[in-house]
């Protein structure tokens, strides 16, 4: 970032941390519509499971919408957090399907 005479401007890495964290914030949002998806489909979803997923989402609207490509450590917690839970849960969800197959087999 390099500040001179009131303008700010940040290099091509802050700007592309900057977005992936914004990625990765997306990501979870649609992991847990995906999820929120599949409860509602259940004969007697899970009305507690339901609540926290969409509290969970409204907290990520919220953590999307305050995100600042000059706060550099909550750009790094953000892409580090969130990353690492899409990674956990796209590795599973291809377990998954790997069973599925093999049972359909």
């Amino acid at each position: 970032m390099n500040e001179e005479a009131g303008k700010t401007e940040w290099s091509y890495e802050d700007t592309l941390n900057y977005e992936c964290a914004r990625e990765a914030i997306s990501h979870m949002v649609s992991i847990y519509s995906s999820i929120i998806h599949t409860e509602e489909k259940k004969p007697h979803p899970d009305k507690k499971i339901l609540a926290l997923l969409h509290t969970g989402i409204s907290h990520l609207s919220d953590e999307v919408r305050n995100l600042r490509m000059d706060n550099r450590a909550e750009v790094a917690r953000v892409r580090s957090q969130y990353c690492k839970i899409i990674h956990e849960y796209e590795s599973r969800e291809e377990e998954i399907e790997a069973e599925s197959q093999a049972v359909s087999s």
